[in-house]
Parts: structure tokens; C-alpha cells; sequence
């Protein structure tokens, strides 16, 4: 069954965190960045804003302790200003900020002004521009000390302001600059927005492609047009189909042979049992019963070798039931089992290897169906009166081998017997064509190769199992 086309290509279903759909994680991470950039160049707009209004402001601010500084005047060596009460209010005057003036000595002792400004802090520069507070508001101060002219006098003017404008100046700047990237910041995220659709156009459209196939059709998905990002999972998809679609024809071949392969069995046995029924006396009878329990006993192997077939197939994947397995063991055990078979065709029979310590991983009830579909083979069509030797060599790389000395197998033959069901013409043995076919799907399963070839020297037949590194893994 196909897996359903919204969760394979992203569609959640949970709401979790971890399924959220390709679009979502795509616009996040590509906008949550634009707004972090939006935030940091707003901060970094604020500070500049607010650093060019105060360097107006301060500029501003030290024209007026400039102008205080040029009305001041040495009468009897001492420091008077010349300038009226209302000129100096003139000075102090703002449309929104309030402006205090201060006129001392370089040591702080008050000349005239305003009282409510601070003593100008020692250690100061000539010129110099500082925070500090009046009446519990925040002003900006300027301080300019200077020699007055044509004198020896040296005088501090203090010109302290609010920032009322300073701060409305520095909004003023920062919208400026903000408005702009707001725009752009829209249209940024617009067209990431636009992007990130037509980027996942071409999967949207696999997805269209694979919701509205029949379950029946599993050819490939075209390819052509296909972005390089997104041909992986094409690739991908299709390497499933093709798995189905070889799944799907072994069931149906596999079906179709079971059929087949049962209905003979099946249709004698109901014909026995029929003579049975009308056996004019017992020795008919016991005749009839005899050939019933022959082919009871021949479709019991038969479905036993289909049951052994279908769970050896690539699409059971025995590989998800491998455990480390004794190869040794299971060989010991095989060859131990299928004696008395053997003793009964008078066939010498013998294994020849370790007694226990070749670990590979693998399906333990596959790995005895192979070695006893092999021994048992070599004991049906080895010819009586032989010799039969089961052979196991290494433990890196194990080797397992049945070699019989029979008559043996014709090279243009040694193929076909791999395949399910076919039997060699003229072959007077009773069988169904399945055992060197099972024994070769438990080995490709596990990773192994089977061949069949003449033993180098004499007549008979060698069936040679090798496995790889692949099997300890």
C-alpha cells in the first residue's frame, strides 16, 4: 500500500513542531533573520539619530555660552557682564526647551546667571559638554572656560539646557529612517513569500503527479524539468515504485505458480479419494488410501516449500527478524536430521567442519530451510549407494557447500534449476522444482551467492553457498 502522498511530501497531519510543513519552516527561517536585521538596524538608527541631535544641540548650545562669554567685561579686575535683563532672557528663551545660564570663576564662586545651574565640574576641558540635572529634570550643559580679552581674567560660562527638542529632533530622525526600511522590509518579506512558493512549485506538483495515480500504476515519475534539489526525492520515489511494483509481480507470479503448482496435487487426491469411496473390497480400498496419503503427504510438502518460498522473497524482509546465528550449529543440526533419510538410500552422509564458533547475522528458521532444502535435494537426486558431504569452510567469509556424487547437473542446466518450479526433463524423482529455488532466495536474502557447478574432480554435483562481510554486519 502506498503511503499516503500528503504526510510523503510534508503535509502534517499532528500539529507538532517536528512535522510543520516545509513552507512554515522556509518563510521562518528566512524572515525571522529579515526582522532581526529590521530590529538591530532600528536600534543602530535610534543611536545615530540621537547622537546627530545632540551634536546639533551641543553646537547650538555652545553658540549661546559663546555669545554670554563675549557680553562679559573686566571693570576693577573683576569679571561683570554688560548685558541687560532682557537680552539675557532673549538668551534664554526656547520654544520648548528651558535654558539656564551661569556665569562663575574657573573655581566655581557664582559672577551671574542663573544659581540653579551646578558648580561646573573640576578637571574639566576648555570646552566640554556633560549631563546633569535641574530640578529633577535631565539637561544638557556646555562648558566653556576662556581668558576674556585684553585681561588676564579667566571666567567658566555654563549654558544648560532640557532635551525636550533633543529627543523630539532625534524621533523626528529615526522615523526618517525607519519608514524606509519598513517599506522594504514589506516588500523583502513579499518576495521571499513569492520565492519560497515557486520554489516548492515543482514539489506540489510530485505531489499532484502521485494523488492522482491509480494504485494499480506504478511507473516511474517523470523526471524531465525536474529541479536538482528536489531529483533525490524523485529518484527516490521512483526506486519505491520499482520495489512495489517487483513486490506486487511476485505476489501475482507467486500466486499464479501456488495455483498451479496445488491443483494437480489437490485434484489427484480428490480422485483417490473417490476410488476409495467405490473400492469394491478392503485390498482395493487399502490401495486407494495409500495413493491418498502419498499425495496428502506430497501437497503438504508442496505448501510447506510455497509457505518456506513466499517468506523468503525480498518483499517479506527477513532481514528486520536477523540475529547472530551459528552457522555451524545449524549446519551440524541439518546433517544430524536428514541421516535417517539418507541411511534409508543407503547414502553415505557427512559433515565436515567446525563444530560451533561461524557467527554471521541472519534468519536462523530461513538458514535451516536452506541447508535442509540442499542436503535434502543432493539425497533425492544423488543416486543411491553414493556419498553426500556437507562442507563448511572459513569464519570471516564462510563457505557452505553439499557436494553429491551423482550423476550430475548439465552445464546449459545449472541456471534453470534455480528457477521456481522447473525440474529436469526426464528427472524420475518426486518433486515440485522448489528446493534449490528456496535455497537460493535465503542466500540472495541474506546477502550470499549460490552456484552450482561439477566437483573438480569425478562426476556429481557441487552447490556452493559464499557469504560476505555483509552477513556480520
Amino acid at each position: 500500500m502506498l503511503p499516503k502522498v500528503g504526510n510523503l511530501f510534508g503535509h502534517s497531519e499532528t500539529g507538532s513542531e517536528n512535522a510543520r510543513s516545509l513552507r512554515h519552516r522556509l518563510l521562518r527561517s528566512l524572515l525571522v533573520p529579515l526582522l532581526a536585521l529590521f530590529a538591530g538596524a532600528t536600534v543602530a538608527s535610534y543611536y545615530v539619530a540621537s547622537s546627530f541631535a545632540n551634536l546639533a544641540h551641543d553646537y547650538a548650545l555652545y553658540d549661546t555660552a559663546v555669545a554670554l562669554w563675549q557680553q562679559v567685561r573686566v571693570v576693577d579686575g573683576k569679571a561683570v557682564v554688560e548685558l541687560p535683563q532682557a537680552a539675557l532672557e532673549i538668551l534664554e528663551s526656547d520654544s520648548r526647551d528651558k535654558i539656564y545660564l551661569r556665569l562663575s570663576t574657573p573655581e566655581g564662586r557664582f559672577i551671574s546667571g542663573s544659581r540653579e545651574v551646578p558648580d561646573p565640574p573640576i578637571g574639566r576641558a576648555a570646552v566640554s559638554y556633560y549631563d546633569a540635572t535641574i530640578r529633577g529634570e535631565p539637561v544638557r550643559v556646555a562648558l566653556l572656560r576662556e581668558r576674556l580679552r585684553d585681561s588676564n581674567v579667566e571666567v567658566a560660562v555654563q549654558a544648560a539646557e532640557t532635551r525636550l527638542e533633543r529627543n523630539f529632533f532625534a524621533r523626528e530622525i529615526l522615523l526618517a529612517a525607519v519608514l524606509p526600511q519598513i517599506l522594504i522590509l514589506v516588500a523583502g518579506g513579499a518576495l521571499v513569500w513569492l520565492a519560497v512558493r515557486r520554489g516548492l512549485l515543482p514539489l506540489q506538483q510530485i505531489a499532484d503527479a502521485v494523488r492522482g495515480r491509480s494504485y494499480r500504476c506504478l511507473s516511474p515519475i517523470p523526471e524531465r524539468n525536474t529541479p536538482e534539489e528536489v531529483r533525490p526525492l524523485t529518484q527516490a520515489v521512483n526506486a519505491l515504485l520499482v520495489h512495489l511494483a517487483d513486490a506486487f509481480e511476485g505476489q501475482r507470479r507467486f500466486i499464479a505458480d501456488a495455483a498451479h503448482q496445488l491443483r494437480t496435487p489437490l485434484a489427484g487426491l480428490g480422485a483417490w479419494i473417490e476410488r476409495a469411496q467405490r473400492a469394491p473390497d478392503m485390498e482395493s480400498l487399502k490401495h486407494a488410501l495409500a495413493q491418498v496419503d502419498i499425495s496428502s503427504r506430497r501437497a503438504t510438502r508442496l505448501v510447506n516449500q510455497l509457505l518456506a518460498l513466499a517468506r523468503s522473497e525480498p518483499s517479506a524482509t527477513p532481514q528486520e527478524d536477523f540475529t547472530p546465528v551459528d552457522l555451524a550449529q545449524l549446519a551440524r543440526s541439518a546433517c544430524l536430521e536428514l541421516v535417517p533419510k539418507a541411511l534409508a538410500r543407503e547414502i553415505d552422509l557427512g559433515y565436515c567442519g567446525p563444530d560451533r564458533g561461524v557467527m554471521i547475522r541472519g534468519h536462523e528458521v530461513l538458514l535451516e530451510q536452506m541447508i535442509g532444502n540442499l542436503v535434502d535435494n543432493a539425497i533425492n537426486y544423488g543416486g543411491s549407494g553414493g556419498a553426500i558431504t556437507l562442507r563448511l569452510e572459513g569464519t570471516n567469509a564462510p563457505v557452505l557447500s553439499v557436494e553429491d556424487r551423482g550423476p550430475g547437473i548439465a552445464e546449459n542446466e545449472r541456471a534453470r534449476v534455480l528457477e521456481r518450479f522447473y525440474r529436469i526433463p526426464g528427472t524420475t524423482e518426486t518433486g515440485c522444482g522448489l528446493g534449490l529455488a528456496i535455497a537460493n532466495e535465503i542466500a540472495r536474502a541474506h546477502e550470499a551467492t549460490l552456484e552450482v557447478r561439477q566437483p573438480e574432480q569425478g562426476t556429481g554435483t557441487v552447490v556452493q553457498i559464499r557469504f560476505t562481510s555483509a552477513a556480520f554486519q
